[in-house]
Order: C-alpha cells, then structure tokens, then sequence
C-alpha cells in the first residue's frame, strides 16, 4: 500500500496456530560476505513443506487444538513429521540424505 511492503515468514506448527517469525538476515550476510572473500558459488534450494516430507521413527500421539474440538477430546497418532515437532527436522534431514546417498550424490 502507498509503494511499500513488508515481508513477515508465516507457517503453520503443530498446535495447528500461525506464528510469525521475523526474518533475520544475520545469518545469511555473514555467509554471503564470506562466500564472496573466498570466492565460492552460491546455490540456494527451498523444498516446500519439506518437514512434511519426513517419516517419524517413533509413535507421537497429539491432542486436538482448542478451538477444533466437537464433544470428544480426541488424540491422533501422527503419520508424517509436522512443523513445531521436534523429530521434524531429524526426519527431514534422514529423508533427503537417504535420497542422495540413492542417486549417489557427492
């Protein structure tokens, strides 16, 4: 609006409520700037939802949110990995490096 915009990270965690994040470009400057005095190549991958992609190793079992509950208080055993979850990013991470030790990536 009026020629600005704002960019805020939106996602959607296991309680099933969106939590904003701020994007903080710290992280990303320090490895730019010493990619550039090294003079190394720079790639970038996004895998959209790729928490979901992961397979959990264990049983987790999660309580219906508020706001979603009809009568029953129900529990539901989890099937795949979800955002907000702690296993998440450990089932993510052993989803694509079996992928790539399949193709023999190196």
């Amino acid at each position: 609006v009026g020629g600005s915009c704002q960019s805020e990270r939106t996602r959607t965690i296991l309680a099933l409520s969106a939590k904003r994040y701020p994007y903080h470009q710290n992280h990303t400057r320090t490895i730019l700037a010493l990619s550039a005095k090294e003079n190394w190549k720079v790639f970038q991958l996004d895998v959209k939802s790729a928490f979901l992609h992961g397979e959990l190793l264990e049983d987790i079992y999660v309580e219906q949110p508020l706001g979603y509950q009809r009568g029953n208080d129900k529990v539901y055993k989890l099937s795949k990995a979800l955002y907000g979850l702690k296993q998440a990013p450990r089932a993510w991470y052993n989803k694509i490096e079996n992928y790539l030790c399949d193709i023999q990536f190196k």
